[in-house]
């Protein structure tokens, strides 16, 4: 038997009011989809949960609402938990990004606004704003890993308690921000600041399969990408990439030392070859 893997995407992202959710089959079968109907709002952002959870997708609109789906049997959805922008958590504010947090706080959802805040949302109730700081439109939101590998070569026991995650957030003001994220109900703390010429399109960290340090991309509307990486307890300045064309979507390799780069015509991958010097893959 094939196995599956969940595939979802926008059908049009200029004008279509509905989400293709896809299952792709290891052995070459046809594709088994299902409409998910958004109404009047254009769909322009959705993002998985981790597959431990079930399958649970969020979708933003370009009308500013965000939805929550949940496939309760197989290629069979429900539209789980919806926010719109007049009204309860996102009342006067558009929802612009979002981000499923680590499998290990549980369904957790980080939430970019258009009045520069990123709300989280978990399973059972609205939880809290993070108040970015930003003058202006939150643009990408991505969580990092949920076990501080950087911290494992300390001789303290305590380092395994003290379980966090790093929450990065991207405005069109050109700055990007890295939050600690310890918990449910706890408040969220400004780990770094980092600001650019120009406004951020996409910001993402890297998988972390055990590696001693953390990365974080993201790219700009200049044509740049840029590449963070915390070691020693301590950010280093980024490694800046020139592109031929503004990326628009990162995404990284499961490994963490591959990165992928949509512009609006071209794709670009860049691989690590040797420590902080990335190739570009013709």
């Amino acid at each position: 038997m094939g196995s599956e893997w969940p595939l979802a995407a926008p059908k049009d992202l200029s004008q279509s009011t509905v989400v293709l959710a896809l299952r792709v089959r290891r052995r070459l079968q046809p594709l088994k989809g299902r409409v998910l109907a958004c109404g009047r709002d254009a769909a322009c952002k959705v993002a998985w949960a981790h597959p431990r959870l079930g399958s649970f997708l969020a979708t933003c609109g370009q009308e500013g609402n965000l939805t929550v789906w949940r496939e309760s049997r197989t290629n069979e959805w429900e539209k789980l938990k919806e926010f719109k922008e007049r009204k309860g958590t996102f009342a006067g504010t558009l929802a612009t990004c979002c981000s499923w947090a680590p499998h290990e706080y549980g369904l957790t959802l980080a939430a970019g606004t258009s009045d520069g805040n990123v709300t989280i949302i978990t399973k059972n109730e609205f939880e809290a704003v993070l108040q970015t700081g930003y003058s202006s439109v939150v643009t990408a939101v991505s969580w990092g890993s949920a076990t501080p590998f950087d911290l494992l070569d300390c001789p303290s026991k305590e380092v395994y308690k003290a379980q966090f995650v790093r929450l990065a957030t991207a405005g069109s003001n050109g700055n990007v921000k890295v939050w600690i994220y310890t918990g449910p109900k706890e408040q969220l703390k400004e780990e770094a600041t980092w600001s650019t010429s120009s406004p951020i399109n996409d910001v993402a960290f890297a998988n972390n399969p055990g590696f001693s340090c953390t990365l974080l991309a993201c790219c700009s509307a200049d044509s740049t990408v840029r590449i963070w990486k915390h070691a020693n307890n301590a950010w280093r300045e980024p490694i800046v990439l020139k592109l031929k064309s503004p990326g628009q979507k990162l995404c990284w390799s499961l490994l963490g030392n591959t990165l992928t780069v949509s512009a609006d015509n071209a794709v670009y991958i860049y691989e690590e070859k040797d420590i902080d010097y990335w190739q570009l893959i013709e």
